[in-house]
């Protein structure tokens, strides 16, 4: 599997979404998000270019985005009682 870095600002974000999450749908969604967000940088760093991802040149001349969507087939399917939207 290849290595990937994520920088202090990158890590703030995640770190302050997975907090959102967990304030706004409990530790189970929190944990399950943060499975899907790490197996898309690992999902990323096998290829980066791989389908779903798409070029975002006003950005960077090397930027792409990728929905987490693309990486959630990868997990095991969640179970019956996940959140799917706040209260």
């Amino acid at each position: 599997m290849r290595q990937y870095a994520i920088s202090p600002a990158a890590q703030e974000d995640i770190e302050s979404i997975l907090a959102w999450t967990h304030e706004n749908f409990g530790e189970h969604a929190r944990l399950r998000y943060k499975s899907v967000i790490f197996q898309a940088l690992n999902d990323l760093a096998e290829n980066p270019t791989r389908a779903g991802t798409q070029v975002r040149s006003e950005v960077d001349h090397q930027a792409r985005t990728y929905h987490l969507r693309h990486s959630r087939r990868h997990l095991n399917p969640l179970p019956r009682n996940h959140a799917s939207s706040p209260s």
